[in-house]
């Protein structure tokens, strides 16, 4: 039925339906429908904004009526959906991670895999991909998308297509903004660099750097371009003697 309405009207307006799918199904004993509309209705609440509080518990009791009914697979896409809004309500200790830990992650996605429930790794990884995103961490989904994609394809008519692109465009833009600012970031380090460079130069070189119209003396020393040579005492005999002077006995 949602196949059909999200590409005619409002998400909102299947959340009734969905709810009604669900107890029809309990009632005429087709359980697997049943596990499809609870399912649904988690999906589409989470996608049409949904108060996250209302929708935490409706998720959470689909999933124990489902697990308690043996629709383990459709218990399973409920699932991504509460632990999703669990980590968007501040709850869950790890806002990226779709379980208690990675590590039971880890076990989880496998769990998919084995059973090939493509269908629940399009759900589950589109959940990640938008926490990621408002997280800030998405460098721990960006390598994963061109997989992701693969899921996603597999589900046509279903809203996670469209959600794909859009959040797949985000990590997008986010990865070249954040390249970008690692590219800033070297150049001002290596402004920085070439800075204190030169200031170690200045300090190397002495006085004769600094002062333009400085030159060396005869013994060596950076002396004034204005004054000329320093005057110096001749050993022994007191006197001063200026550059050009001559030696204080020639002439006599």
């Amino acid at each position: 039925m949602f196949f059909l309405l999200n590409y005619k009207s409002h998400m909102k307006e299947t959340l009734s339906p969905l709810q009604e799918g669900y107890g029809i199904g309990l009632e005429v004993g087709n359980l697997e429908y049943a596990g499809y509309n609870a399912h649904g209705f988690c999906l589409q609440s989470f996608w049409s904004a949904q108060p996250l509080a209302e929708l935490e518990q409706a998720a959470h009791t689909y999933f124990d009526g489902l697990v308690q009914l043996n629709q383990l697979v459709a218990a399973n896409w409920c699932r991504s959906c509460w632990i999703s809004t669990l980590n968007l309500l501040g709850i869950a200790k790890y806002p990226t991670i779709l379980s208690r830990d990675t590590e039971q992650e880890e076990e989880f996605i496998s769990q998919m895999v084995s059973v090939n429930d493509s269908l629940g790794l399009s759900f589950f990884y589109l959940y990640k991909m938008m926490l990621c995103y408002l997280f800030e961490k998405i460098e721990s989904i960006e390598k994963d998308v061109e997989e992701i994609k693969g899921y996603v394809l597999a589900s046509p008519g279903l809203v996670t297509q469209p959600l794909f692109s859009f959040y797949d465009s985000l990590i997008a833009l986010a990865s070249l903004s954040k390249a970008k600012n690692k590219i800033s970031e070297v150049k001002e380090l290596r402004k920085g660099f070439g800075a204190r460079r030169t200031a170690r130069g200045l300090r190397s070189g002495g006085l004769a750097h600094l002062d333009p119209g400085a030159r060396a003396g005869p013994v060596g020393r950076a002396t004034s371009g204005r004054t000329g040579h320093l005057p110096r005492l001749l050993r022994g005999r007191g006197q001063l003697v200026r550059p050009g002077a001559g030696h204080p006995r020639a002439g006599r």
